[in-house]
């Protein structure tokens, strides 16, 4: 389970994927890449604020309620803690530690715990809240 303002980081370990297949995300990764990571975006995704609303209906409970929002390749995205500050329960998914690392660093998250399954190394991270404590 997550904590109250936490979030689950997902990444798959060596051998759980084809290298051939996450070898060029390994590369935009690496910190010697002039263009490393340039997709990330440093800002919450202005679309995702935008459109939150309807992405939080659900049709059953009341916006302001807490969703588990998943986000495959999140790599660092920023919108990630943004919800999880909402209140909202996060997951992201990840091929590459490098992502996962900086993820933790930038947000002075801790991993609350860590497990191995099916092929993934499973962080639950206490992300600080707005006041600045985990």
């Amino acid at each position: 389970d997550l904590p109250s303002s936490g979030a689950i980081y997902l990444y798959l370990r060596e051998g759980a994927a084809s290298e051939k297949h996450l070898q060029r995300w390994d590369n935009a990764w690496d910190v010697k890449n002039p263009t490393r990571a340039g997709f990330h975006m440093k800002d919450v995704n202005p679309r995702l604020e935008k459109y939150l609303p309807l992405l939080l209906d659900d049709g059953i409970s009341a916006l302001h309620f807490p969703k588990r929002v998943f986000f495959p390749l999140c790599g660092k995205a920023v919108d990630m803690p943004f919800l999880a500050s909402l209140g909202h329960k996060v997951v992201g998914c990840d091929g590459i530690r490098q992502a996962a690392d900086e993820f933790i660093a930038e947000n002075g998250a801790t991993v609350a715990a860590s497990e191995r399954r099916a092929g993934l190394e499973v962080l639950n991270l206490a992300l600080p809240s707005k006041d600045g404590n985990a």
